[in-house]
């Protein structure tokens, strides 16, 4: 039996807690967080420290759900106490964290995995099959348009706060566009380059920001990101030389006139599929899907994009 130690419990938590409910082999033993009555209502074992936790409760894995900024330092405590590290994602706010996490899991020979889901989607599965396919021609470019109303009173406090989160928008759901179009297309990140920008006083994270994205083979990608206020809005646009192939809350295809509904895998739980990878991982000594290179090469982009840099 794997022995689970959450650090955070959060908004994403419960998601966790009931994805390791499913396995035989797997148990979440004990849940650490600043507000013991959150770690309470996960589960019996509950700590208000996460270092009593780690000292005195006999684990194998460290599931760390903390803010952002506190990764690394969670991350690293749970690897020199020989426990295999997942990490929600983003994997940490700068490079220089995800290398000392890194470092720290190979270090004390752990495995690390961070919690990038987008491979996880049937729509997601179901895109890149067309379009590995070949019917729909070359991929070209990639437009992506996301908006949603982050300054909401239900969001956590640390969310907004840039020390803690490292951004606002753009590292939160960066994170996930960045990892889906990588997985999809199967290219790397060449180079990025991002403008951002906050209208709303007082805050110290961006509230709006336009990107583009290199990825090898002549391929571009455009993010573009609205956190104030609207219905709540995500559409993804693949161009291809023979077709178009449209993503939203579902997946459409067009060879030109209108688009076409195109029928999706039943969805496996995506949770529970990203703690069986690990699990399996473990068990057998083999490499996480999702490893720290790939967490810290999307933190490399997002940090391009959030300084307005360049990465070459």
């Amino acid at each position: 039996m794997l022995k689970v130690g959450m650090i955070g419990a959060g908004i994403i938590a419960g998601t966790h807690r009931d994805a390791l409910a499913t396995f035989d082999d797997m148990a979440l033993t004990a849940v650490a967080d600043v507000s013991i009555d959150k770690a309470r209502r996960l589960c019996d074992r509950a700590y208000d420290n996460y270092t009593a936790m780690l000292e005195q409760e006999p684990l194998d894995i460290a599931l760390v759900t903390l803010p952002h900024g506190l990764h690394a330092e969670a991350a690293i405590a749970c690897a020199k106490r020989g426990l295999h590290v997942f990490l929600e994602k983003p994997m940490a706010n700068t490079v220089a964290e995800c290398e000392a996490i890194i470092a720290a899991c190979k270090s004390h020979n752990v495995a690390l995995m961070v919690g990038h889901l987008q491979r996880y989607l049937a729509h997601n599965r179901k895109i890149r099959e067309l379009i590995q396919s070949g019917a729909y021609g070359d991929l070209a470019f990639i437009v992506e348009t996301r908006c949603i109303d982050y300054f909401v009173p239900s969001r956590p406090r640390w969310f907004l706060d840039k020390a803690m989160a490292g951004g606002g928008i753009t590292m939160n759901y960066g994170a996930h566009s960045l990892d889906k179009i990588r997985w999809i297309t199967g290219r790397e990140v060449m180079e990025a380059y991002g403008k951002n920008a906050q209208h709303c006083d007082g805050r110290d994270i961006e509230g709006g920001s336009q990107s583009l994205i290199q990825l090898s083979g002549n391929v571009t990608a455009t993010l573009n990101y609205s956190a104030y206020v609207s219905p709540g809005f995500e559409e993804t646009l693949y161009f291809l030389t023979k077709g178009v192939i449209k993503a939203g809350h579902g997946v459409w295809t067009s060879t030109g006139g209108g688009f076409t509904a195109v029928a999706t895998d039943a969805q496996e739980e995506p949770f529970r599929w990203m703690w069986r990878d690990f699990r399996d991982a473990i068990l057998h000594g083999t490499p996480p899907p999702v490893g720290g290179a790939y967490g810290m090469d999307i933190i490399r982009t997002i940090r391009a994009l959030l300084d307005e840099g360049r990465m070459v």
